[in-house]
């Protein structure tokens, strides 16, 4: 794994959690939609897995437990990412760093905010991610987790 796609987990992480937040939220409103005369009675008194409310209950509390463990995901990753970012000398490349993968600015406002062009902001950055030193175990998501 390379240093740029080390830190770019961090971005997809971030996406996936809150691509599983709005998901939960769109089972509640339908669990809300289905809610009626008689709600608590095919709640409790239907098989379970057949009422289409129990189905979307169960596939919140899926969803939740999987969204919990991406949450730890990313803490570990951020503490990584600022602890690497911490150790580096120059506190330019720094900048630079926590300027793209923390606050996720284009390259164009990174170069604004260090009052220096595109391309040069650009070029800068590929070195400070070069420099930018792996942890010796370093948290890895998998591709196909990430879409």
């Amino acid at each position: 794994m390379t240093n740029e796609e080390f830190l770019n987990q961090k971005q997809f992480l971030e996406k996936e959690i809150a691509g599983l937040g709005y998901r939960i939220n769109q089972l509640r409103d339908e669990i809300q939609d289905l809610k009626g005369v008689g709600f608590e009675q095919k709640l409790f008194h239907s098989l379970p897995g057949d009422a289409a409310h129990v189905k979307a209950l169960n596939r919140i509390w899926e969803l939740e437990e999987q969204q919990a463990l991406r949450k730890c995901e990313l803490q570990k990753l951020n503490q990584q990412i600022d602890a690497g970012i911490d150790c580096m000398d120059d506190h330019f490349d720094q900048a630079l760093l926590r300027y793209r993968f923390i606050q996720h600015l284009p390259i164009r406002s990174i170069g604004r905010r260090m009052d220096m062009a595109k391309s040069t902001a650009d070029r800068k950055l590929k070195d400070a991610i070069g420099k930018f030193p792996m942890p010796i175990d370093p948290v890895t998501i998998a591709n196909n987790e990430l879409s």
